[in-house]
């Protein structure tokens, strides 16, 4: 028997043999020795032990790396690394699904290398990877270890927010799933701000949204800073004091995501709110009571011109 933690390799046997001439007090002891060579052979075996992720975002190029380790206490020579994915889902780019290793010795790891790109088409879930490893044995006979891996096909999404439309302080904001990957429960909220305060409801749920969806989300809001000047500095200003935005989702695996935003809007035609407390619309409202002004002193003007001509007529 061979001591389990012997290492693979050649050793030298000595054999002694011993033997008597003659008999009696004039015997003769003998001894011979013999040098035979034994070739003590390891375990022959290796697997995958980790890949490096579990999810692979949808239409995005990514690596996926697989650490081979010789389990083994003989060295591996000749390893042919390859992987398959039946659904056609998950595929290698730039090269084919096939890595080779010429030589791993007993207990140490090499990594092997993928670029892979998940189908932009592809529903989200769990998908399964038959991975190959084939190896030489000590006398060159070839090996096949067959294992499997899954991988999450889908993940996180991207949304982009622009200003829409205002309406007597009603903001309406544009929301649209730009990403690869749909968005559930899609919740739009203002969070607590300078510059800005909502009125009622600071959120409202939307719903599912599909990549490529958008929908319009409309809040109450008043521009709490007394924004004077003209229209080009008011947009001015409303540039350097976006409104934040926050949009809440779940994924496909289930895990709810917050996204920030911030959104340029027109503080031009939004309601404001002075430092007194009262409101006023942007420009526009005080604009007109300024030409009904002139408007009802130039009535007074001319009912008071004629009244003097008929006293002078008089």
């Amino acid at each position: 028997m061979t001591d389990s933690n012997a290492s693979a390799g050649t050793y030298d046997v000595d054999i002694v043999t011993t033997y008597k001439s003659g008999s009696g007090s004039s015997s003769t002891t003998y001894t011979t020795t013999k040098t035979v060579t034994i070739d003590v052979r390891g375990k022959e075996y290796a697997q995958i032990v980790t890949i490096d992720k579990a999810n692979i975002d949808i239409a995005k190029e990514e690596t996926l790396e697989f650490i081979v380790t010789n389990t083994g206490t003989s060295p591996l020579k000749n390893m042919v690394v390859s992987w398959n994915d039946l659904d056609g889902v998950i595929l290698p780019v730039y090269s084919d699904n096939t890595k080779y290793i010429k030589y791993l010795d007993a207990g140490e790891s090499v990594t092997v290398v993928y670029n892979v790109m998940a189908d932009v088409n592809a529903d989200p879930g769990l998908y399964t990877l038959d991975i190959n490893l084939k190896l030489e044995d000590y006398d060159s006979n070839e090996q096949t270890i067959n294992t499997t891996a899954g991988v999450f096909v889908g993940g996180e999404t991207d949304f982009d927010v622009s200003f829409s439309e205002s309406d007597e302080g009603e903001i309406s904001l544009s929301v649209a799933n730009v990403g690869n990957n749909i968005a559930y429960s899609v919740k739009v909220s203002v969070p607590k701000q300078d510059n800005y305060k909502v009125s009622g409801s600071s959120s409202t749920i939307v719903g599912n949204l599909e990549k490529g969806d958008y929908t319009i989300a409309s809040f109450n809001i008043t521009n709490t800073k007394n924004i004077e000047g003209t229209e080009d500095e008011r947009e001015s200003a409303s540039t350097s004091n976006p409104l934040k935005v926050q949009i809440e989702y779940t994924d496909a695996k289930g895990e709810r995501i917050t996204v920030d935003k911030e959104v340029d809007v027109n503080s031009g035609n939004m309601t404001t709110q002075g430092e007194a407390g009262g409101s006023r619309s942007g420009g526009v409202s005080s604009y007109l009571l300024y030409i009904a002004i002139i408007a009802l002193a130039g009535g007074v003007f001319m009912f008071r011109k004629n009244i003097q001509e008929k006293n002078t007529g008089n």
